[in-house]
């Protein structure tokens, strides 16, 4: 999971300079791409509607949805099938029935519970009218379907897409996510044996001035008081692998190992 830093100052802390610092997950949708898609929409069903149609999408939120499955069960939903993420389009039979009023020329939307033929026939032709403009969500899309609870409970990131005056309507526009693959067992030292890495071997050090060193050129001649039998130590980046001595083996420098710093390795 990929998340962002946040910096926040605590309301109940009474401190004004004492702020939190939490890690949240970055959204799979950024704002822009809802405010794209709500004008594509407003373009569409103004189209479809022959009257002028205003849509606006919520900020997106992470996170499954927060419904009763009661709630979802009396609600009409559908699922897009896609090559890259899954939406899911859901509205609520109230909504559906203002809806299909405004489309009708209707002053009212009927209180009747359930949907008629008809009006059936209309939120699926606008839904898939919607479903065409997802594809910045989703990639590529196979097919239009009902959606089960199963389909709704696995949106991880969800908005609002309002469509005002005089309809007063809210979309609700889900996208999944595939799950991350589950992390594997831990490596053992064993597995890790054939990784190569750099390794340094400090056997000397010493003071000098900063005119010295700004003096440095090519060929220039640094003496260090190192001698046989004195301290070096084995580094691997900025860890200490073992400590020894200087030393010489067949005419060449050496570093002689006489402790161990990571016996968890052996």
């Amino acid at each position: 999971m990929i998340a962002e830093l946040r910096v926040f100052r605590d309301p109940e802390e009474t401190n004004p300079d004492v702020h939190r610092v939490i890690f949240e997950p970055r959204l799979s949708i950024a704002r822009e791409r809802i405010d794209a898609f709500s004008l594509a929409t407003s373009q569409r069903l103004s189209e479809l509607f022959g009257r002028e149609v205003r849509a606006k999408g919520s900020e997106p939120r992470q996170g499954a949805i927060d419904f009763d499955p009661e709630v979802i069960r009396g609600s009409i939903a559908f699922v897009i099938e896609a090559s890259e993420r899954n939406a899911i389009l859901l509205l609520s039979e109230e909504h559906a029935h203002r809806l299909a009023a405004y489309a009708f020329s209707e002053k009212t939307p009927t209180s009747k519970a359930g949907l008629s033929v008809i009006e059936e026939r209309l939120i699926e032709r606008v839904v898939r009218e919607i479903a065409t403009l997802c594809t910045p969500f989703t990639g590529s899309q196979s097919g239009v379907t009902v959606a089960t609870i199963d389909d709704v409970m696995a949106c991880t990131t969800h908005f609002i897409l309002r469509l005002g005056s005089p309809m007063e309507i809210a979309i609700l526009v889900g996208l999944t996510e595939e799950p991350p693959l589950p992390p594997g067992p831990p490596l053992s030292p064993d597995a890790l044996r054939d990784v190569a890495v750099t390794a340094n071997v400090e056997f000397a050090s010493a003071i000098l001035k900063a005119g010295q060193i700004a003096a440095l050129r090519v060929g220039s001649i640094i003496e260090f008081d190192t001698s046989l039998d004195d301290p070096a130590f084995l580094r691997i980046d900025q860890t200490t692998i073992a400590s020894g001595a200087c030393g010489m083996c067949e005419g060449r420098p050496a570093f002689f190992v006489q402790q161990e710093h990571l016996p968890a390795l052996r």
